[in-house]
């Protein structure tokens, strides 16, 4: 419903105008009247009016002054102002201020009112949808802009050339001078932030996004210049510019705690950061970047929001005592000694957070070790014969990609360690498990010789003479043992053993096969897809995939 404010300093003019027409059949709601400019401007407050009726001649704030007034408020209505016979002039003037139309008192008639509101709405609307228009084309500009000058801004940290021309043009576009820039960056990551993407936290990425630059803009504008650049997975890099002498160092720590300080507060969200050291020019501050990348690793082991300063940062090189942490693992793993696991994991947490060892390098050291427990459980299976699929198939995929990933995304060296240390229980209740299956002596006999033989071909025959059983009776008790023919467990057994030789990079398929003593090549392709679940192609891959 268009709103509508009527202004005239005689009351007969204001009563008439209030009864004149039904407004609101009409689609107008009558929303006051005043005396005056003065009056009217307490009302255009008040009731925010769509259009004015307004006469020109009043005491205290005439029609024009009022509006003056209002245009330099930014009122967006429209005026229709009342005149007598000898008002020309200020009409004029009026029309000239803004004023849609106007109205002679004298011979006022409802509905040449009601077609001039009616009139004077339509243009209301149609101004507005262009207005809105206009409005909305123009945040997509910005947006494409912003994205832009965001896109070209990862481009330069990663290491574009700043001295490339098509660079230093681009630069000029978004108001950059790559070489007079000065100042220190500010490296951010949202900690937990796949956990809080996935769990509805941050809802809305690009409101995220713009919220984070906008409290970095206000925080620091009244001291200095910044670029915000959104880096991706809820990590920015800040470059915040020093003007005139610059910073102390003092200076810089506080700005430092307070930008952080106020970004965790109004995001509500846990926040990391790490403070370079000072750049200048480009190629400087690409520099800071990458240390700043590297340094920031060490809130695996300061924990969720941490302030580092990145000068301060020493991540240690490999240590040399990683042989006896494989040794002590593999040892109680194998032998069932779940607390005597859980003892080390702890104490190697301590040890972790002392050294304060790469991350990567751990994650990929412990990927290795859980990679060749697997294969170690995968041959005491082949020894025990175990058909119990509901335990062969967890330790088969133990290192499956949900926990590959789990292990190269841990955040803190405390997450880390808790996610390893849960693979390598289960893999040690895997070893029980299977370690418990007992056969008789003849039937380990049997598997001893599979073993030794394992890349030739042996008869039926052979086997029973070895333990002096006759053929129908050895294979019926491997298989009451075992719950598969013997067949069937030596080709199960080869399978086993081209494991091994698939993790090798330069075996082919065809040459594992021969070397498991299975010439033909398709029939081995059919024999593993149907032992393993995967191609000898698909289960090569899984493994050169491990970091």
């Amino acid at each position: 419903m268009i709103r509508v404010l009527v202004v005239d300093d005689e009351k007969i003019v204001r009563i008439t105008l209030q009864t004149i027409m039904k407004w609101e059949q009409h689609g107008f709601e009558l929303v006051g009247t005043a005396g005056d400019g003065l009056q009217a401007l307490e009302q255009v407050a008040k009731s925010n009016p769509d259009i004015i009726i307004t006469d020109l001649k009043m005491p205290n704030l005439d029609g024009l002054e009022l509006i003056q007034k209002l245009h330099e408020r930014s009122y967006t209505g429209k005026f229709i102002v009342l005149s007598n016979y000898d008002d020309y002039e200020y009409v004029r003037e009026a029309m000239k201020l803004g004023a849609a139309d106007y109205l002679l008192k004298i011979t006022l008639k409802p509905e040449e009112l009601l077609t001039l509101l009616i009139k004077i709405s339509e243009q209301l609307s149609e101004e507005r949808k262009l207005k809105e228009t206009n409005i909305s084309m123009q945040i997509r500009l910005n947006e494409t802009y912003a994205q832009q000058k965001n896109a070209f801004w990862k481009e330069l940290l990663e290491n574009r050339d700043p001295n490339d021309s098509s660079a230093g043009a681009e630069a000029t576009k978004y108001g950059l001078d790559l070489h007079a820039l000065r100042g220190r960056l500010i490296y951010l990551k949202i900690d937990h932030y796949e956990d809080a993407s996935s769990n509805g936290k941050i809802k809305n990425k690009k409101l995220l996004d713009f919220s984070v630059a906008n409290i970095i803009k206000e925080t620091v504008s009244n001291k200095c210049r910044s670029d915000c650049v959104e880096i991706g997975n809820g990590t920015y890099a800040v470059m915040i510019y020093e003007q005139g002498i610059g910073f102390s160092e003092e200076a810089w720590q506080m700005l430092f705690r307070d930008l952080v300080h106020v970004l965790n507060l109004y995001l509500n969200l846990s926040i990391s950061s790490t403070l370079s050291e000072r750049f200048e020019g480009m190629r400087s501050l690409q520099e800071q970047y990458d240390h700043c990348l590297r340094a920031s690793r060490a809130r695996f082991y300061s924990g969720a929001g941490s302030m580092l300063i990145a000068s301060q940062v020493d991540l240690s090189q490999w240590p040399i005592t990683t042989g006896l942490w494989s040794e002590s693992i593999t040892s109680a793993v194998e032998e069932g000694d779940s607390e005597r696991l859980s003892e080390f994991m702890a104490d190697l947490a301590g040890q972790l957070n002392g050294m304060k060892i790469e991350p990567l390098k751990i994650k990929q050291f412990f990927l290795t070790l859980l990679a060749d427990l697997e294969y170690r459980i995968t041959k005491w299976r082949a020894v025990t014969g175990t058909n119990d699929r509901s335990v062969l198939e967890p330790i088969i995929v133990i290192l499956s990609d949900s926990i590959k990933r789990s292990i190269t995304q841990a955040e803190t060296a405390e997450q880390f360690i808790a996610i390893t240390e849960q693979a390598l229980q289960e893999i040690l209740n895997g070893f029980q498990v299977i370690k418990s299956r007992s056969y008789r002596k003849e039937v380990h006999h049997v598997i001893g010789i599979l073993h030794e033989k394992i890349e030739g071909k042996i008869k039926l025959d052979q086997l029973a003479k070895e333990v002096n059983m006759n053929v129908n009776y050895l294979c019926r008790i491997f298989k009451r043992d075992t719950g598969k023919s013997i067949v069937q467990y030596m080709n199960e057994l080869k399978i086993v053993q081209s494991m091994e030789l698939l993790k090798l990079p330069d075996c082919r398929v065809k040459e594992v096969a021969a070397a498991v003593g299975i010439d033909d090549p398709f029939y081995f392709n059919r024999l593993f897809r149907r032992t393993v679940g995967v191609s000898p192609s698909e289960y090569r891959k899984k493994f050169s995939a491990i970091p």
